[in-house]
């Protein structure tokens, strides 16, 4: 701030000097000022003050009246009340006369210390009002003088009243009765003499109420909204200037009058004082400032800008001498004259090296253009670079560098300096349009064009696109003649160029063919290593590590990394799936606007999985949804069945056929990732089936182990037990010589041999019965279900359709050895009254399909392990056969265990 003022005022100058007059003036004035308005305000607060303390006196000698004489008819009440023991109806008539004799009250009532109404004046007397909890009640019991209640509005006569309340007590300071005392806030209303602006205010510890001048009443207020007037002291900060009238030790009226309101004629007539006051001194000010700026610092100041001008050789300035001071026209003639001579002398000079200057301007922007080729590898960084500097180094309007596509027989915008910078790359011009690059790129010559809506080297359509006048139009060719795009330098007032400014731009023509093939090749070199290296890193995750759920999503975003896309969909099937797998990948911000772009690249991809062919096109349906957009999709199959294609959607046109061969290869490389991957995890979990498959018929091999061991624990051990008594006996009776014991217990030896034979008999029909090879599948299921039945006494009904000669023995165990379980489970389980057993041929499937069902209490599935059932052995069993067992079941529903072996399989 000090050294702006320093240097807008410099010191011992004229303008620093008023400028210090003017503020001594203004100084003693602001000051004055302010002193006056301090002292007045305190003056106009004090003056409020004392007006509004006259103004509530008559008000608070009301109230005080109204006060003494509660006080004395409340008393004198109570000595009535103890004289006459409560006596309503003695008491009424004291009452009414004490009341004749104070009109400001218009009803006296006597209430029970628990607050019922005892006794009132008012017609019609209501008997069944309590005032327990009443604030007047209750402030009269806490005290032993009368005290003044609240406003509300009296339950007896529905009038709005101040209560008064009075405690009546006998010697030992016990209440006996409670009497109310009420006067009319009609009678004290209006508060004649108030400002209406004042604000008045009834304020008890538990009640605030505000008058509404409008209803002529008093309503409930909120403290907050008065917290300035009922606490703060009445100073110069308050709001209000506030007079209190207290009617007992806690409630009082407090009257509120703005304090702005009482100082708004000393502010009008201090602002309207200092306001002339100032208005004066600054009109003299500007005259006095006005005069010496015109007359004395104008024209030293033009005189001496001129000087300093002319110093640094700006040789066209020229002095003058504002409104005709011919005291200054000698000093303006000498310094116009020094002018002149030192203009003439020094314009040969400068002529003389605007060449050299201009040549080695040309010769540096060259050199900068080499070398930033050099270090940028990016055609479109780089293009930019050249229009920006080109456009710069020949004073052009604009500079338009165009790219030529030799497949589409079409130029591409690709850099612009000037007005159309950021537009230009979207600027696509229709083939059947001469263009100026198309012209140039025939003619092989540079074009100067002096008027591009009169050439025939361009559409008029394509002219009137650009606010142009002149072109100079160069061709971009590579080697072997290759025509790369177009240099475009372009003016929008009419110009003639000359030899020396078409040698020079076509230097800078070649030199940027030149710069440009060598991009070229650079991004060839590149896209190759780029594509060996996404190969090679999607190559990288044909690893166990990835499952084939997340693989698509990680291939995708390894992709991303390759080619450029806003969202790209990879969707595979394979032989053995009858649905395909779908990927998404979003490089943008993912809403619910890219959901019918989504479905219909869905559709895409399906159509390019069904026809193999790959295809770089803009999608109709999703021009419908966005209005640009590109497709590139790119099938693919392995060897062993597995079909895909890969989908890629980019918002701006950007991709070609070189993209499209580009990711060939790359797709490719993602077909044997997925294959190997999905191999890779069959061979998994064929390695886990059969583990699991050996567990299990391990775990079953020990559990028919432990079943034998417990039959013939339980069936011949017994028997064999009975053996070895009955041998002893027999032992004992031969050497006693009894025959008749002899004969009895070799009679029963007899008799237990038979039963240990037929015990083990039926633990080998457990095992293998041979009824399989002697009578067949169908006769063993029946001889099973009726000696289950005798065992058990459940009903159980067999039915087994006609089936094919020739079973193999192993689906003949199989279906055995599953009915059998399913058996065994719904007699220990299923509490069922009825068991069916059924075998059917399927003829058409070739296929045996086993059914057992009961109607037993059923259970659900999924909470019970297969182990429990017993299903794990029967599945493997079916499975070992090339079939499948499935367990239908509910709770009160009962249980169908279904099995299904096809016919000619073998373990």
């Amino acid at each position: 701030m000090r050294k702006a003022f320093t240097q807008a005022l410099p010191p011992g100058s004229l303008k620093r000097r008023l400028a210090l007059l003017s503020i001594w003036l203004i100084l003693p004035w602001g000051l004055s000022t302010l002193i006056l308005n301090t002292f007045l305000e305190r003056q106009a607060t004090q003056a409020a003050l004392l007006r509004q303390e006259k103004s509530v006196w008559h008000v608070a000698q009301t109230f005080h009246a109204l006060t003494t004489t509660a006080d004395w008819l409340t008393a004198t009440a109570a000595d009535f009340a103890v004289r006459e023991n409560g006596d309503c109806d003695a008491l009424r008539p004291l009452l009414d006369s004490l009341l004749a004799n104070a009109s400001t009250f218009h009803n006296l009532a006597l209430f029970a210390p628990d607050g019922r109404l005892l006794c009132t004046l008012a017609s019609p007397q209501q008997t069944t009002i309590n005032a327990a909890d009443q604030v007047w009640f209750q402030r009269a019991v806490a005290s032993e003088t009368m005290r003044v209640g609240d406003i509300q509005t009296s339950r007896i006569t529905g009038e709005e009243v101040l209560v008064f309340g009075r405690a009546v007590r006998d010697e030992e300071q016990r209440i006996r009765w409670v009497i109310g005392l009420g006067a009319p806030l009609a009678a004290l209303l209006p508060f004649d003499g108030i400002p209406p602006t004042t604000s008045i205010l009834f304020h008890t510890p538990t009640q605030l109420m505000h008058f509404d001048a409008a209803e002529r009443r008093f309503t409930p207020a909120e403290e907050a909204t008065w917290a300035s007037v009922l606490t703060r002291p009445a100073d110069e900060t308050t709001p209000y200037l506030v007079t209190r009238i207290p009617l007992d030790a806690e409630a009082s009226l407090l009257f509120a009058f703005p304090r702005e309101e009482a100082l708004q004629s000393v502010h009008g007539t201090v602002a309207i004082v200092s306001m002339i006051t100032l208005l004066v001194l600054l009109v003299m000010l500007t005259t006095l400032w006005s005069s010496i700026h015109t007359w004395i610092t104008m024209p030293l100041e033009h005189l001496h800008q001129t000087a300093q001008e002319l110093a640094k050789g700006n040789l066209s300035a020229r002095a003058s001498t504002p409104l005709g001071t011919n005291e200054f026209d000698a000093l303006a003639t000498t310094f116009n004259s020094m002018a002149s001579q030192l203009q003439e002398q020094i314009q040969a000079y400068e002529d003389a090296i605007t060449a050299e200057q201009s040549e080695r301007t040309f010769l540096e922007a060259v050199a900068t253009l080499l070398q930033y080729a050099l270090r940028e590898y990016d055609s479109q960084t780089l293009l930019q670079f050249l229009a920006d500097h080109l456009g710069a180094l020949f004073d052009a309007d604009g500079c338009y560098i165009t790219l030529w596509d030799t497949a589409n027989n079409k130029p591409i915008p690709t850099a612009a300096y000037g007005e159309y910078r950021n537009t230009y790359t979207e600027i696509h011009p229709s083939t059947d349009k001469r263009t100026i690059t198309q012209s140039v790129l025939e003619e092989g010559r540079p074009l100067a064009i002096e008027n591009v809506h009169a050439s025939p080297y361009v559409a008029p359509e394509i002219a009137a696109l650009f606010e142009t006048q002149s072109v100079l139009a160069l061709p971009l060719i590579g080697m072997d003649d290759e025509p790369l795009g177009a240099m475009i330098i372009s003016y929008h007032t009419p110009r003639t160029f000359n030899e020396r400014d078409i040698e020079r731009a076509q230097l800078v023509a070649n030199l940027c063919a030149l710069i440009l093939y060598k991009n070229r090749l650079l991004e060839h070199i590149s896209e190759q290593l780029q594509e060996l290296h996404t190969i090679h890193a999607i190559a990288a995750y044909a690893h166990p590590l990835y499952t084939l759920e997340e693989l698509p999503t990680y291939l995708l975003e390894e992709l991303s990394r390759s080619i450029t896309f806003d969202i790209g969909i990879l969707i595979y099937e394979t032989p053995d799936e009858s649905s395909p797998h779908v990927s998404i990948h979003y490089n943008i911000p993912q809403d619910e606007n890219y959901l019918p772009i989504e479905w219909h690249l869905r559709q895409i991809a399906l159509e390019t999985l069904l026809n193999q062919q790959p295809v770089v096109y803009v999608s109709p349906a999703i021009m419908e949804e966005t209005e640009r957009g590109q497709v590139i999709a790119v099938p693919f199959a392995s060897t062993t069945g597995l079909l895909g294609a890969l989908v890629c959607y980019a918002h701006a046109p950007i991709y070609v056929n070189k993209d499209l061969q580009h990711l060939q290869g790359i797709v490719q490389q993602i077909a044997n990732t997925l294959e190997n991957n999905r191999l890779f995890y069959s061979v998994l979990q064929q390695q886990d089936a059969l583990q699991t498959l050996a567990r299990t018929l391990a775990e079953v091999e020990e559990r028919e182990r432990q079943t034998i061991a417990q039959a013939l624990h339980d069936e011949s051990g017994q028997h064999l037990a009975a053996l070895s008594i009955t041998l002893n006996l027999l032992r004992h009776a031969l050497e006693t010589k009894d025959q008749e014991q002899v004969h009895a217990y070799v009679e029963t030896l007899q008799h237990q041999l038979n039963t240990l034979a037929n015990a083990l008999r039926n633990i080998m029909a457990l095992l293998q019965p041979p009824m399989l090879a002697e009578f067949g599948l169908a006769h063993t299921l029946k001889w099973l279900a009726t000696t289950t039945e005798t065992r058990t006494g459940i009903p159980i009904t067999c039915s087994v359709s006609d089936l094919p000669d020739n079973i193999p023995l192993s689906i003949q165990i199989a279906l055995y050895r599953i009915a059998q379980e399913a058996l065994n489970n719904a007699v220990r389980h299923a509490d069922a009254t009825l068991i069916t057993l059924s075998l059917l041929w399927d003829a058409k499937d070739r296929q045996f399909v086993l059914s057992i069902r009961d109607n037993g209490r059923g259970f659900v599935p999924e909470d019970v392990a297969p182990e429990r059932l017993g299903l794990t052995g029967m599945q493997n069993r079916a499975m070992a056969l090339g079939g499948y067992v499935s367990i239908s079941s509910a709770p009160n529903r009962g249980t169908l265990v279904r099995a299904v072996i096809p016919f000619g399989a073998t373990s």
